[in-house]
This record gives C-alpha cells, structure tokens and sequence, in this order.
C-alpha cells in the first residue's frame, strides 16, 4: 500500500499536458490512489489465478479443475 507521501510525489510527478487526458476539479487523489490500489491488487490477484491454473492445467487437468473451482467458490464467499 502507497503512503499519502508516496502517492503525492507520483502526482507531482504529472505533467498534466495530455489533450486525451481527464482533467477534474474537486477530485480526492489520495481516495482515487486508493481506489485504484484495490481495483490492480484484485485485478493483478486475478491474473495470478489464471497464470496458476494454466500451469497446474498442464501437469493435471483434473487437479487444475478442482482448483479453478475452489478459487471460484472461495471469491464468492469474500
């Protein structure tokens, strides 16, 4: 997880000159930082998943079922 400090020096960073950029007042960076965390940990936890199953698919595919299926089921519950 990024620190405020962290997050702030990244948005310094910007040069905020893109004509394709999205540009908005009254915006929370330090809540969009945050928001954006959780969407690429779930989104990097996601690929992972796939890159394991692929892996375990190719020694066992019975094994790799049970595990797409266990990991569905424990996503639910969450």
């Amino acid at each position: 997880m990024l620190t405020n400090d962290q997050i702030k020096a990244v948005f310094l960073e910007c040069d905020n000159k893109s004509p394709d950029g999205m540009y908005a007042d009254d915006v929370d960076v330090l809540e969009f930082a945050r928001k954006l965390e959780e969407f690429l940990q779930a989104e990097f936890s996601k690929r992972q998943q796939e890159k394991c199953i692929r892996f375990v698919r190719s020694l066992n595919v019975e094994v790799a079922k049970a595990l797409e299926d266990w990991l569905t089921w424990t996503d639910r519950s969450q």
